[in-house]
């Protein structure tokens, strides 16, 4: 919380942007043909990536910068196991952080947990649009413990300063 019982959050989401869309379809006229309602989890294939976070300090305030990639395979029902589609996916969020009552550890918890799963949220809906526009079928995305996400791929927070250069021996 910035001010006790103002009910702000300590991390505020300013912008997004999708900064990664592409998907490939296996152009076969079965594929045409067999569209499906809704996708089978079987079918849906995918991965995800944090982008390790970045701290801005710049006059009295802090800002972060996060993403999270996405790759998904659409592979055939049937027995081939066909890939019949491929997508790479990815967003960029900028944050602001409020008050200053957040313990180093509290605030690091926040950035590196919180911040892909908002993106995640707002991807997740990129993804199923353009696969139900696209005449794949609907694509329930299942959601994801990002803190699991985060812990194995070992996400460290980065300070730059504002030209976005890394800044030496800041990094945790």
């Amino acid at each position: 919380m910035s001010e006790k019982g103002d009910g702000k959050a300590s991390l505020q989401m300013l912008s997004y942007k999708v900064d990664k869309v592409r998907l490939d379809v296996v152009p076969k006229v079965n594929i045409l043909i067999h569209s499906t309602d809704i996708i089978d989890s079987e079918q849906f294939k995918y991965s995800i990536s944090v982008r390790e976070p970045r701290k801005i300090k710049e006059e009295g305030s802090t800002i972060y910068i996060g993403g999270v990639n996405v790759t998904v395979d659409l592979v055939n029902k049937d027995d081939s196991k066909e890939n019949i589609a491929h997508g790479e996916f990815g967003i960029t969020g900028l944050f602001l952080k409020h008050g200053t009552d957040l313990t180093t550890v509290q605030e690091e918890a926040i950035v590196k947990y919180n911040i892909p799963s908002i993106l995640l949220s707002y991807l997740r809906s990129v993804i199923t649009s353009l696969f139900a526009n696209a005449g794949l079928g609907l694509v329930i995305f299942p959601l994801i413990n990002m803190k699991e996400v985060v812990e194995d791929q070992k996400i460290r927070i980065i300070d730059i300063d504002s030209s976005g250069v890394e800044l030496s021996g800041t990094n945790r």
